[in-house]
């Protein structure tokens, strides 16, 4: 990837170094305000690229000192401006028919149609001017509504939903922006909107608490996890403490944001991955979201803290950590009755509006820890998570037939029986092997990469008469221990240009399996062409439409007839 690169020389005072700020400069960096930083952005990298050359130094600037009345010179600055970004674009197709209806008496099928066709730019700009750094990210997406989303849109609307297209799949967004600065020789500060993954898992997160997702458009599938992570705005402050070779990093985010940048965002709206059972369906319909209820409020403050260290005389690095914020996850709050019982489910905190339920996100606080371990005589890094949820919430009630008129006239809508708390573990135990047999099983110019995690939650104090789901809206219950296995490989051809890969997701106790296949070419230094294909297995019954209560869909077989196949191509800049 290449970078605009622009330098040039001003005066050190006439723009204060880190150490000038006092308590209350720093957030001054971020009162530029979005809209300035990103237009100085575009200018300088423009004058950067029509200079055609890597660095620019004005010779009134570069080669001069400014001399004062007394005949003393100032020190100088350099100012770097960069700008690098990519222009992408999605195209992927169905490989499976849909089962639910369609709002017009058949189905939604879609074998065959185009699901995704999504054009994407992103601009990525720094500008360094002494031990001060000022980073913006922006990213602005466009679908086309494709006749397979305008089908799903359709069958939402023809049910009472709302049309989903435009606000699900469309931005305009800046999702980073940021300054760092040194607040002395041990202390970094970065303040603003910015990334923070926590942890060393790949697919199923114990420990990556800071930020939710949004896998609406993109479900779990998308390779880069930067790019479906919500930045959130956040103080992170580091401190190190060499003596000891360890790192403390203190964390707040202040609650600024819309309510649903700050969580989980997953596809409850009934498009293209939404859960099978549901595609068409907007699930939101009675109950809504409360993105500002009593037990948690996305707008409410967040922190806490990590402590990062290696373990004396050995190559292991390891973390401690604690973080107070919300569960991510969509929980179900009601006040439903239950027909023939008669029965309420019993709010969790404020009583939902309309009566009935609706989705918050409440708090809840982790403790947990993480190591990273080198195995050079086996050419492998073990690394592992733990995690402590104590008071986790998860929903109840199975089989609750949630009365919606006079009786008898209920509907089963597994979950809404109301809200249990849990303490749960988390665990990941996994390693990464530089596989010098893919050379000579495979051929490859140099060994490819075989990673294995496994990753468990344990709900503790665990009773199946507490009858809680495994997923809002599917009948199949939780079980104690919820255990997954996870594997890619990745091989390597033509010098690194041609990377083939295939990754595996199992559920070791009910035996549904996903595989996904990927193919990524880089030609030249511009041009990246990844394809990839997902295949689900799911091995009992699955949930065929929003009414069907005899399905035992569990979590990896929520993506049931909804098999993918995908082009992405990716210009770099």
């Amino acid at each position: 990837m290449n970078w605009l690169k622009l330098s040039f020389r001003v005066d050190k005072n006439s723009l204060g170094s880190a150490e000038d700020f006092d308590g209350s400069s720093p957030p001054l960096l971020l009162i530029i305000g979005r809209w300035c930083l990103t237009p100085f952005i575009f200018i300088v990298g423009s004058w950067a690229n029509i200079a055609t050359a890597e660095e620019y130094d004005t010779p009134s600037f570069a080669d001069s000192s400014i001399v004062a009345s007394d005949g003393t010179s100032s020190p100088r600055t350099t100012i770097d401006a960069q700008l690098h970004g990519y222009f992408r674009q999605y195209i992927g197709w169905n490989l499976e028919d849909h089962p639910e209806p369609d709002g017009k008496g058949g189905q939604i099928d879609g074998a065959g149609d185009i699901s995704i066709m999504r054009s994407v730019v992103k601009l990525d700009g720094d500008i360094n001017f002494g031990k001060v750094k000022l980073k913006a990210v922006g990213r602005f997406s466009s679908e086309h509504k494709t006749p397979y989303l305008r089908r799903l849109e359709n069958a939402a609307i023809a049910q009472g939903g709302r049309a989903f297209v435009n606000d699900q799949y469309n931005e305009a967004e800046i999702r980073e922006f940021y300054a760092a600065f040194p607040l002395t020789e041990r202390i970094k500060v970065q303040l603003g909107k910015q990334q923070m993954p926590w942890g060393e898992a790949d697919f199923f997160h114990a420990t990556d608490v800071v930020q939710g997702y949004d896998t609406r458009w993109r479900s779990t599938l998308e390779r880069e996890n930067e790019e479906t992570r919500n930045p959130t705005w956040l103080a992170n402050i580091e401190i190190a403490f060499p003596e000891v070779d360890g790192n403390l990093q203190l964390i707040y985010g202040p609650g600024w944001g819309s309510g649903r940048k700050v969580v989980n965002n997953i596809d409850l709206a009934g498009g293209r991955f939404a859960g099978t059972g549901y595609h068409g369906v907007d699930s939101t319909l009675f109950t809504p979201y409360n993105y500002h209820q009593s037990s948690g409020d996305t707008s409410d403050d967040t922190w806490g803290f990590r402590w990062t260290g290696n373990a004396p005389g050995r190559a292991i690095s390891y973390s401690l950590l604690y973080y107070h914020g919300l569960n991510y996850d969509p929980i179900v709050n009601s006040v439903a009755t239950d027909f023939p019982s008669f029965k309420s489910a019993k709010a969790y905190g404020q009583v939902p509006a309309n009566n009935f339920g609706e989705i918050i996100y409440p708090r809840m606080d982790t403790y947990g820890a993480t190591f990273n371990a080198d195995l050079p005589d086996i050419d492998t890094v073990l690394r592992g998570e733990l995690a402590y949820q104590p008071k986790h919430q998860y929903n109840i009630g199975s089989s609750f037939c949630a009365l919606v008129g006079p009786p008898p006239a209920c509907a089963v809508v597994p979950g809404i029986g109301g809200i249990l708390e849990k303490s749960t573990v988390r665990m990941m135990l996994g390693f990464d092997n530089t596989a010098k047999w893919t050379q000579s099983v495979f051929g490859t110019a140099r060994p490819g990469l075989w990673t294995l995690e496994v990753f468990d939650r344990w709900i503790t104090g665990f009773k199946d008469s507490d009858d809680i789901v495994e997923l809002f809206g599917y009948s199949a219950k939780a079980r104690e221990h919820q255990t997954f296995l996870t594997s890619t490989l990745t091989l390597n051809y033509l010098n690194d240009r041609l990377k083939p890969s295939l990754a595996l997701l199992w559920d070791t106790h009910y035996g549904d399996t996903i595989w996904v296949g990927g193919l990524d070419y880089a030609i030249g230094d511009k041009w990246r062409i990844y394809s990839e294909i997902s295949l689900n297995f799911p091995r009992g019954p699955t949930k065929k439409s929003a009414n069907d209560i005899t399905d035992r869909t569990h979590l990896l077989s929520t993506g049931a007839d909804n098999s993918q196949l995908l082009i992405r191509a990716t210009y770099q800049f």
